[in-house]
């Protein structure tokens, strides 16, 4: 299942023409998944947007852990 939601994400990018530095805003990002994936693997500059204090959070720390400086949650 975890490589079903890498393609899926990939797939995602793919669509999107994601490219270095292109600004993506990720409403409703739940747990930062496809914000730390467009920030990490695409160069996107990644605004992440949950109404979940505990998403946020554990998004947040990720994006920290990641050392992505162009994810904010």
């Amino acid at each position: 299942q975890e490589e079903a939601q890498r393609a899926k994400k990939h797939h995602v990018a793919a669509k999107l023409l994601i490219e270095p530095g292109m600004r993506v805003l990720d409403i409703g990002c739940g747990w930062g998944g496809l914000a730390l994936t467009l920030a990490r693997d695409y160069g996107a500059r990644v605004l992440g947007v949950t109404l979940s204090e505990e998403q946020h959070k554990l998004a947040a720390q990720r994006a920290a852990d990641a050392g992505l400086a162009g994810l904010t949650v």
